[in-house]
């Protein structure tokens, strides 16, 4: 059994907003997370794998790895995980990180457009949400026009 009861203060795109979850999650049972870009998905796994702090408690099979007194490292904590932005510059822009790959300012506006970043371009990869960064290393893939 996965219980978790945390909160956050966020700070996204659409300005400040509190992440408040509430799960009982039993054995066997599947899970989707779904909501807006910026609403938290991402911020709530990190949290889940130890990458992110927050208040409140978050027990699996009766042990604590959250608590008020207590974060068990994130090496302990047996979750599997993979990173949204591996491929992004964080002292690069949006728009920096995709002319690095390619020089084409067109392009690259096209393709911000077309993921609806293209009010972002001036921001800087760790002020973006986790879905933001993968559709920022989504463009840049396509920066080098594959076939």
């Amino acid at each position: 059994m996965i219980k978790i009861d945390i909160n956050k203060k966020l700070h996204g795109a659409n300005g400040e907003m509190d992440l408040n979850i509430n799960l009982e999650i039993k054995q066997g049972e599947f899970l989707a997370l779904t909501g807006f870009s910026g609403s938290g998905k991402t911020t709530l796994l990190r949290i889940l794998a130890g990458l992110e702090e927050a208040s409140g408690t978050i027990n699996i099979d009766n042990d604590i790895w959250l608590n008020n007194k207590f974060s068990l490292a994130p090496q302990k904590r047996d979750i599997g995980f993979v990173f949204q932005d591996y491929a992004l510059f964080p002292n690069f822009s949006v728009l920096d990180n995709l002319l690095y790959v390619n020089k084409d300012k067109e392009l690259a506006n096209y393709l911000l457009k077309m993921t609806e970043l293209e009010e972002l371009k001036n921001r800087f990869p760790q002020t973006l949400s986790g879905g933001q960064k993968q559709r920022i290393s989504l463009c840049r893939a396509l920066m080098n026009r594959p076939k």
